[in-house]
């Protein structure tokens, strides 16, 4: 019969477990265990009846295992680290061959290390009891324990990294990104951790932005994925560039050469009139952003760009090198003397005086001067690069010719000019071969319906402008009878060019000139305003430009696309008769007329019975 002091020491512990019991069944909701404490799942502290998480010690007489009398605790509700020292369990020592008693935790006769136990049946349960439940236990003692019947791992450090099959198409998706550069390092290593938790390729380091790194098993990896392919493209190739004088090298990460490549790409479907020098630096701008933001005036383009830094300049050299192309398309163009930035600049605010040359250039493209609140350059810019279907069909339309990049293949034409009063604005533009618009030779009269010879668009809206500014100018002077004489001249050069240029849009009309009202703005005035006409002068001036037949519109309503779909169309059919490529001459000698035919050189030299 237990004695006074007996009974109150097992009092005691009791108290003391059941106050650990307590502190466990605590933490334990946080972790959504609370419920199994509340059930007994655990076991009744103080009870040596089984639980469903305890193990059975061993009853072998071969084995002691008498070292508490009554259990302290029940397996797996507490830990026995939680108690006193004086209170901790002697351990049966396992090997037959030997007997005593000794104790791993608190070495009253003998230590032994607790990875040694791992090794034993026994010890290996009776280490669990030492532990809450748990799938596995970071033991501090350098080693992993498995709390299954699987027993400990028996690697270092952590879980055995599982194996990664890099002919998985998921893991080899993740590899190819990282080696074409289009994810970084960390990225790589983050998508093969999510995809493969166990895999240890990532760990902890608080000192990285990303708080974690690539572990080394990372290039185990890769190097394994490289030797299982065979990769011959740019991306298995060392490239590098060269730092100039000093003759030193330095390899190309494939994020930066991926980068290059599609800033090329943005570049070769740009296919606005600037250069290519300027075209691919505003595309390298998506990749490598610079930290100051002005952009760069390149006057023989007569336009405004971001130059990226001479670094990428230089690796994107090394990369056209490698692909066999033109590395003098990535040198700037030579500057002109007297820019169109520099003769805008010199223009006074509000000046009457006429804005010509390379000020008018430089206003065309970089100055807003109307509604639209955009310069031409910036609706360019969404009209043929942003519109991916029509950028892809003007893309195919110069893929016809032999030599596509220097092709005068088309042109973005205002259907009513500025300097007829016309905006900027979509409803106001058309796509139209660039040999109507621009190029194509002055047609005699003998080889057409018309009057007399006929020039293409913009020569006719040019002629078309001088005589109506000398019609004005008759009028403020009171000559007019003159004025009536060109008037007449006017009708018959818009009958002549409707008669060969049938399927081109058009309006003329009253001249207008740009005046500089600000430093980033301009507009459009009527040359009758300036010159302060009488009110009966304004009139007559209305009357003679002011006509419905000075206005035409074949392709009204037709979008934007429509017309790159049919510039496509037109080009198609002259490849076919070219035998499948265009020569760039032939292209300036090109239009449409009636409702979509193409009229070509031959055409032009037959005799106008044959036309």
């Amino acid at each position: 019969m237990a004695t006074e002091l007996e009974v109150k020491q097992r009092e005691e512990r009791r108290e003391i477990l059941n106050d650990i019991k307590r502190r466990r069944a605590a933490e334990a909701q946080a972790d959504g265990s609370l419920g199994a404490a509340e059930k007994g799942d655990y076991g009744e502290v103080g009870q040596g009846e089984k639980g469903p998480f305890d193990d059975e010690i061993n009853q072998d007489n071969n084995y002691r295992t008498d070292f508490l009398a009554e259990p302290l605790y029940t397996a797996g509700d507490v830990s026995q680290f939680d108690l006193p020292k004086s209170m901790r369990p002697n351990i049966p020592y396992i090997d037959k061959a030997m007997s005593g008693i000794f104790n791993t935790l608190v070495g009253k006769k003998l230590k032994l290390p607790l990875a040694a136990l791992a090794n034993i049946p026994e010890g290996v349960r009776y280490i669990k009891n030492l532990m809450m439940p748990a799938k596995e236990v970071d033991t501090g003692l350098g080693f992993t324990m498995k709390m299954s019947d699987e027993g400990v791992s028996p690697y270092p450090a952590g879980v055995k990294p599982t194996m990664i099959n890099v002919k998985d198409e998921n893991v080899a998706k993740i590899l190819e990104d990282f080696r074409t550069g289009n994810i970084s390092r960390i990225e790589a290593g983050t998508k093969l951790n999510d995809l493969i938790p166990k895999a240890g390729i990532l760990k902890i380091d608080k000192s990285k932005a990303a708080g974690v790194q690539v572990d080394s098993k990372f290039n185990n990896v890769f190097d394994e994925y490289l030797k299982s392919n065979k990769f011959e493209d740019i991306y298995s190739t060392d490239i590098y560039r060269s730092t100039g004088g000093k003759n030193k090298e330095f390899a190309i990460a494939p994020q930066r050469v991926n980068a290059i490549l599609k800033a090329k790409k943005i570049a070769d479907e740009d296919v606005t009139d600037a250069s290519y020098y300027v075209k691919f630096n505003n595309a390298l701008e998506e990749f490598f952003p610079r930290a100051k933001t002005e952009q760069t005036y390149n006057s023989s383009d007569n336009i405004f760009f971001t130059k990226a830094s001479s670094t990428v300049l230089d690796e994107s050299r090394s990369v056209f090198k490698y692909l066999n192309e033109d590395i003098s398309k990535l040198t700037k163009p030579k500057s002109i003397k007297v820019s169109g930035l520099d003769s805008w600049s010199n223009l006074k605010v509000n000046s009457k005086e006429p804005i010509k040359g390379n000020a008018m250039r430089y206003l065309k493209s970089n100055i807003v001067f109307d509604e639209s609140g955009k310069t031409f350059q910036n609706v360019k810019k969404d009209l043929l690069v942003n519109n991916k279907f029509v950028a892809d069909n003007i893309k195919k339309t110069k893929d016809l010719f032999l030599d596509k990049s220097k092709a005068a293949v088309f042109g973005l034409d205002h259907i009513q000019p500025p300097r007829f009063g016309g905006t900027n604005l979509e409803s106001n533009l058309r796509i139209i071969p660039q040999g109507e618009h621009l190029t194509l030779s002055k047609l005699p009269s003998s080889k057409t319906t018309a009057t007399k010879s006929v020039k293409a668009k913009t020569g006719f809206e040019d002629d078309f402008f001088k005589e109506g500014v000398k019609i004005v100018d008759l009028i403020q002077k009171g000559n007019y009878d003159e004025a009536m004489k060109i008037a007449n001249k006017l009708d018959v050069m818009v009958n002549d060019f409707k008669s060969v240029y049938k399927n081109t849009d058009f309006v003329v009309g009253e001249p207008h000139f740009a005046v500089k009202s600000g430093d980033k703005t301009a507009s459009f005035v009527r040359y009758s305003d300036q010159l302060n006409l009488t009110g009966e002068q304004k009139k007559i001036v209305n009357q003679i430009f002011n006509k419905t037949e000075y206005s035409h519109k074949p392709n009204a309503g037709k979008s934007i696309e429509k017309q790159s779909e049919d510039l496509l169309n037109t080009y198609e059919e002259i490849a076919l008769l070219s035998g499948g490529k265009i020569e760039k001459e032939i292209s300036k000698q090109i239009y449409r007329f009636n409702n979509g035919g193409m009229v070509g050189i031959s055409h032009l030299t037959r005799p106008l019975g044959n036309f």
